[in-house]
């Protein structure tokens, strides 16, 4: 499946395909308040791998922890998912194992950041 996400900058542009994925997961976007701070280490130096690692890890909160991404921190070259717990009763719609490196786009496109993510359902 692949996912078209835009943002202002990085950071915007890696919550929101976060929350498009964690989205297409859940069949709907959530809301939530905060309960915890999860690091996302290592966090690499390159773009690309940037925002595999930053949706993959929230992938693993979702499925691993029952926990969903809700914001996203960027600060001294360190990265943090803000997480809330899945209530019991929400069901995962779609299987999502993973976002790749297969055919990623990450370009500055009119002003803004533009990404081209594919995951693998």
């Amino acid at each position: 499946m692949r996912l078209v996400v835009w943002g202002d900058d990085e950071r915007a542009l890696l919550a929101n395909a976060i929350a498009g994925t964690i989205a297409l997961a859940l069949g709907r976007r959530t809301r939530a308040d905060i309960q915890r701070w999860a690091a996302i280490a290592p966090w690499p130096h390159n773009a690309r791998q940037r925002l595999v690692a930053a949706v993959n890890e929230a992938l693993y909160q979702l499925y691993g922890h029952r926990a969903v991404a809700v914001d996203l921190r960027l600060k001294s070259g360190r990265a943090w998912l803000g997480l809330a717990d899945l209530p019991s009763h929400r069901r995962l719609r779609v299987e999502i194992k993973a976002a790749t490196f297969h055919d990623l786009a990450l370009e500055h496109w009119e002003g803004r950041l533009r990404a081209v993510l594919t995951l693998d359902l």
